[in-house]
Order: C-alpha cells, then sequence, then structure tokens
C-alpha cells in the first residue's frame, strides 16, 4: 500500500495505528527481557516503570491513538486504545518470573 492509499481507504489508518501498537508492545518486550537478562538472578522488572528508570527503554513509545506517550495500565483497569498493560507473574517470594503484556 502507498501513503496516498491510506486517504483512499480509512481503514488503513486504523490498521496503521493498531501496527504501531504492537511495535510499542514489542519495544517494551524488548526492554522487560533486557532488564531480566541483566538481573543477576533472571528476574523482571515489578513495573515497566523500573525498566524505563534502569534504562532499558531510552523513551517512553508514543501511542498513535492520542499522540501522547503510551500510559501503562494494570489488569482490569479502564484502558483507551494504545495503553499498553503489564501483568507480573510472582513467584512465592514476589520475585517476578514471568509476565503478560497487553496492547490495547
Amino acid at each position: 500500500m502507498l501513503a496516498g492509499d491510506l486517504h483512499r481507504d480509512p481503514g488503513a489508518v486504523h490498521r496503521s495505528k493498531v501496527a504501531q501498537v504492537n511495535e510499542n508492545a514489542h519495544a517494551v518486550q524488548l526492554a522487560l527481557e533486557r532488564f531480566a537478562v541483566d538481573d543477576p538472578h533472571c528476574y523482571y522488572p515489578i513495573s515497566v516503570q523500573q525498566a524505563i528508570a534502569a534504562g532499558y527503554l531510552p523513551e517512553l513509545p508514543v501511542n498513535p491513538f492520542t499522540g501522547h506517550p503510551v500510559r501503562f495500565i494494570e489488569r482490569g483497569a479502564p484502558h483507551l486504545p494504545g495503553d499498553i498493560c503489564y501483568v507480573p507473574v510472582c513467584d512465592e517470594d514476589g520475585k517476578v518470573i514471568a509476565y503478560e503484556l497487553y496492547g490495547y
């Protein structure tokens, strides 16, 4: 599809934004994985903000639906298109051993 085709196909604009949300979620996923690789015990961060503060995501992705930085929300919280939800899965000691990541 050529750039000019976006104006003739209204659905193409929405699909393009959804693709950007997927790219944003992938950038967050890579940051979380890098955090775990560098952690001495291979634990994931308790929040995306922890990975950001540690420098694993140098800048917040832009929500293509709002033009503002992506919002990170908790599972079950009201969400808007372009938000990302990080759900840490903890062991009995409270260490994050896995996670779920959703882009809306």
